[in-house]
Formats: structure tokens, sequence, C-alpha cells
């Protein structure tokens, strides 16, 4: 069995064209990886820090709602940017600004005066990016501020099973294990 492997290998290494096209795929993964790893560097890490600082002076009740604010207003900074672009050729894109103020119909009337005071990106350089960090971190405090319904109903939940009938038994395994996520909160 040996043998075969070792021939078949040899076999394997006489290809020369077989062995460049390797050596290419090889060379195109590693590219492909790199120019991925590179997309998300509008964001650095100096961001995260900054705001982590910022949210150690807030309370933990209050952080969500700070988060959900910033998000909201630098969303509405970045549509109103849209506009602007968009409005210098009015002709040309009016329908997609009509499109635009339907999906926000007040967003000039509420962020308006705030983009004209101060619009600039707290913790990125650039607007767009500024949004997209704000919005993957309140994606991740949404989850930690749902975490309490979803403990709740995971609670009702084993309820409901433990009052069918087959679950009544006591000491029965069925009971065991609708009682384990009770225990484990």
């Amino acid at each position: 069995m040996l043998q075969l492997i070792k021939f078949e290998f040899i076999k394997f290494l006489q290809k020369r064209n077989l062995i460049a096209f390797l050596i290419i795929l090889c060379i195109l993964n590693i590219g492909i990886f790199a120019y991925t790893q590179n997309l998300d560097s509008q964001i650095p890490p100096s961001s995260y820090h900054q705001l982590q600082t910022e949210l150690q002076t807030i309370s933990n009740d209050k952080r969500y709602q700070f988060i959900k604010d910033k998000y909201e207003t630098y969303h509405g900074f970045l549509i109103i940017e849209q506009l602007i672009n968009l409005r210098m050729n009015e002709k040309d894109n009016q329908y997609i600004i009509e499109s635009i103020l339907n999906e926000n119909p007040q967003v000039e009337e509420k962020y308006g005066k705030l983009y004209q005071e101060n619009h600039d990106p707290i913790y990125t350089s650039h607007l767009e990016s500024e949004v997209t960090f704000l919005e993957e971190i309140l994606k991740e405090f949404q989850k930690l501020y749902d975490y309490p319904l979803y403990i709740q109903n995971i609670q009702d939940k084993a309820k409901t099973l433990s009052s069918i009938s087959i679950f009544q038994k006591d000491g029965s395994f069925e009971q065991k294990i609708t009682k384990k996520p009770l225990r484990i909160i």
C-alpha cells in the first residue's frame, strides 16, 4: 500500500502543469484572503477603545440608548449627505431623492441643523465607516438588551412543557430535562 502511494505521489510531481496550476491557485487564495482582511480597515481598533472609554462614564442601563441615539444621528447624517450629493444633479436623481425621502420622511428636519453644526465622525475617519461601526456596536448591544426577554421566554416554555402530562411524573427524565434550563439561569 505504501509503495502505491509513493508511486502515485511521484507521478503527481512529474506533471509540471498541474503543479504550476496548484501554485497559482495558492497564490490567488492568499491574495483573496489578504484583500478580504483589509476590507474592514476603515474602522481602526482605536475606535473601539475610544468608545469603550466613553461608555465607562455612562451607567450600564443607559449605554444601549446612548449607542442607539448615536447610531440614529449618524445614520441621519449619512442620509443627509447622500441627499446633498444627489441634489447636485437633481433632474437625473429626482426619483432616488424622492425614494430616500419617502423611506426617511423627517430626516432633514430632525438632523439637518445638527448636520450643519458638526457632522464630523467621532470614532472613525469617514461618515460611512462611522455608521457601519455604530451599527455593529448597536447589534451587539441589542443582543444584550434583549437577553432578559430571551431568558424569560425560555422560562415560560419550560413552565408550559412541565404542565404537559408526560412531563408531570415526579423524578422522570422528561421532568428533569424541562427543569434544567431553569436551574442554569
